[in-house]
């Protein structure tokens, strides 16, 4: 189901949102405020990061950094249910909050490639965007549930 956050009044969000979460448990979130144009530019970004050799990859890794920076195949497990003897197929890069201090003594300070001088804005405006969107449907949930 697709759930539009902008079509109907509020309460008939809550309600459809209410109705996907408990009957469906998934749903695709549309007219969610995050710009088009910021996503294509995410996406160009995170590409060109990828498209980076190894050594410049590792130099920003999150190994005894706390979690901010880029991951290797294998390095992250998200299946809570298994035992941890699999992990995940993919490599990533993980930022958070860039206030330059551990927002939590687990995580590190946000790490940013050499070479790539678009790389920080555009993921330090897609993380900010995020969390708006994060709060905004925390909020829709908290009633809705």
């Amino acid at each position: 189901p697709v759930l539009n956050i902008e079509q109907g009044d509020h309460v008939a969000v809550v309600a459809r949102l209410r109705e996907y979460a408990q009957a469906v448990g998934f749903f695709q979130l549309v007219n969610h405020g995050v710009p088009h144009s910021l996503l294509r530019r995410v996406q160009r970004a995170a590409a060109a990061f990828f498209a980076l050799p190894p050594a410049a990859k590792e130099a920003v890794a999150m190994r005894g950094r706390g979690a901010r920076g880029f991951f290797r195949i294998g390095e992250e497990n998200l299946n809570l249910e298994d035992d941890f003897s699999k992990f995940d197929l993919k490599e990533g890069f993980d930022v958070g909050a860039d206030t330059g201090e551990p927002q939590h003594p687990a995580f590190g300070v946000n790490q940013w490639p050499v070479g790539l001088p678009d790389f920080r804005t555009t993921m330090v405006e897609y993380y900010e965007c995020m969390q708006r969107l994060g709060v905004s449907m925390m909020a829709l949930f908290a009633e809705a549930l």
